[in-house]
């Protein structure tokens, strides 16, 4: 039982010392948008392990979600580009 859980907070660290490489990679705007993938990760997660159905609304709702993401990441408001406002 012990090593569950050594091998949970290695992972859990490795994790974290990743998230924070990339933030500081990509930005911190950038980054804090990449968290709204969670709900696709839920969804994901909720199907393959749970066996839950996935509905239309679901998916509609993640597409949404990742396309939102997408825009944030790859068009940067002017003021990030050092355009003048």
């Amino acid at each position: 039982m012990f090593a569950l859980f050594a091998l949970a907070g290695i992972c859990a660290g490795i994790s974290y010392f990743l998230w924070y490489a990339v933030n500081r990679a990509i930005g911190c705007a950038r980054g804090m948008a990449a968290n709204a993938t969670y709900v696709v990760w839920g969804v994901l997660l909720q199907w393959g392990l749970a066996g839950a159905e996935i509905s239309g609304r679901m998916v509609v709702g993640c597409l949404l979600v990742f396309i939102g993401v997408l825009l944030i990441s790859l068009y940067p408001a002017a003021e990030e580009r050092g355009a003048p406002v």
